[in-house]
């Protein structure tokens, strides 16, 4: 399995996981946030940042580690509400992405995910009044290259 078929098989099964937990996506770009239908929340985009890549002096696989940002829309009539629906997104979303869950699909022969992190977790507002909470969710996954 070449690298690019692996990170683009964990994309897949992040967004997977995430489904599991009733994060909905759409397969058509929204521009803006609150054009996110009542339907569609709470709304979810992961997109993916980049890579670092371990050099090997060749006795073992080298490791690659691809980092994606999670973001998942919120919507509540309250303050309140809101917060704690980020406060529990977080943990929700923390406690589901681990490395049994990531290594299903494609990669669960090679089982080539071997580490997952998460990093910095962030909130917006969301546009004025509208009750809008924006939740940035960044992990790392450590993979081994095939």
């Amino acid at each position: 399995m070449s690298n690019f078929d692996t990170v683009a098989a964990i994309t897949d099964n992040i967004q997977g996981v995430l489904e599991t937990l009733g994060i909905k996506f759409s397969q058509k770009a929204i521009e803006d946030t609150k054009d996110v239908p009542a339907s569609l929340l709470p709304y979810g985009e992961i997109f993916y940042t980049g890579e670092s890549f371990e050099e090997t002096s060749g006795e073992r696989p080298g490791y690659v580690e691809a980092t994606f940002t999670l973001v998942v829309i919120l919507r509540e009539r309250f303050a309140r509400d809101l917060i704690r629906a980020e406060q529990d997104w977080v943990h929700r979303i923390r406690g589901a992405l681990g490395v049994d869950a990531l290594n299903i699909g494609d990669l669960a022969s090679s089982k080539l995910v071997s580490r997952v992190r998460s990093g910095s977790v962030g909130m917006d507002k969301g546009s004025g009044k509208s009750g809008l909470g924006i939740l940035s969710y960044q992990v790392k996954v450590r993979y081994r290259e095939g």
